[in-house]
């Protein structure tokens, strides 16, 4: 009985994906603008709006790091195995 051999194969895709990479800097844009207004009006707020305002801010920081690193400037990667003859 002969055992089947497997390779692991890994391509890489050629080009990034720009509409994801521009809505992490959009995203990175309101960020920045986020944490700007949060600071001038820090005085006339109470901490719960507070909260919510800095909880909003902090997914758009995430969402838009995923965004350039991980969509807009990581290539696809497709692993598959492949069967050796």
């Amino acid at each position: 009985m002969k055992q089947k051999r497997f390779k692991k194969v890994v391509e890489w895709e050629e080009e990034s994906d720009s509409m994801f990479l521009f809505m992490g800097v959009i995203s990175l844009v309101g960020f920045v603008i986020l944490i700007i207004y949060e600071i001038s009006i820090s005085n006339s707020l109470n901490q719960l709006s507070l909260f919510g305002l800095s909880f909003v801010n902090s997914i758009l920081f995430v969402t838009s790091l995923y965004n350039i690193f991980k969509v807009g400037l990581g290539k696809g990667r497709k692993v598959y195995w492949r069967e050796v003859k």
